[in-house]
């Protein structure tokens, strides 16, 4: 008897709810009648609420897409300090390659590197990129000392420069000028003056 009346009281507060969500609804729909206005105002805001859903979630998509790039895998040999397989991005260039190798080697070909090599081109998956030695005997660019690509014995050779400073040298590669032999206190203002002109980058 107690189950039945509990029954037929949640029948009841359940038809008292719907009643009242009627009477709400039809007043709403009253209200839209009346003021067409008011329900064109309205539709355009549901409108603009999905179209601004719809563009977050669309810029949202593209921003993840482009911040994952798919991987690239390279093989670069010869003349850099690390010559290997290397995993690069989509968009990596030569010259990040060849960082990720460690840079150049002291021994590279440096007239075939500034006169072929490509150091802007993009990657292409499974690639290889092969970078020369300089051959026996043979000089670089100029009359001049690279900073960048001399070997030990080659800075060595040079008036006021010791192995220990030419090692100093070969340890703060790369340089972007020769003025940075002072600027990083490798050589003195004495030893600069009688060097500046004997070396190159």
């Amino acid at each position: 008897m107690v189950g039945g009346i509990e029954e037929l009281e949640q029948i009841e507060k359940t038809h008292l709810q719907m009643s009242n969500f009627f009477q709400h609804l039809k007043k709403f729909l009253k209200w839209l009648k009346e003021d067409k206005l008011s329900f064109i105002f309205l539709i355009l805001a549901i409108f603009s609420f999905s179209y601004g859903l719809w563009l977050s979630s669309s810029t949202l998509s593209s921003k993840t897409f482009k911040s994952s790039p798919k991987p690239i895998v390279v093989d670069i040999g010869g003349a850099v300090k690390n010559p290997g397989v290397y995993t690069c991005k989509q968009g990596d260039r030569v010259v990040d390659l060849i960082a990720k190798a460690g840079g150049l080697d002291s021994r590279v070909d440096l007239y075939w590197v500034d006169s072929t090599l490509n150091k802007a081109r993009f990657l292409v998956d499974g690639e290889k990129v092969y970078i020369p030695f300089r051959l026996p005997g043979q000089k670089l660019i100029s009359d001049k000392i690279s900073l960048n690509y001399a070997t030990l014995e080659e800075l060595d050779a040079l008036p006021g420069i010791g192995k220990t400073t030419a090692q100093k040298i070969i340890n703060n590669r790369p340089y972007s000028q020769p003025e940075e032999l002072l600027q990083k206190g490798i050589v003195s203002q004495k030893v600069w003056q009688i060097i500046k002109r004997r070396i190159s980058l």
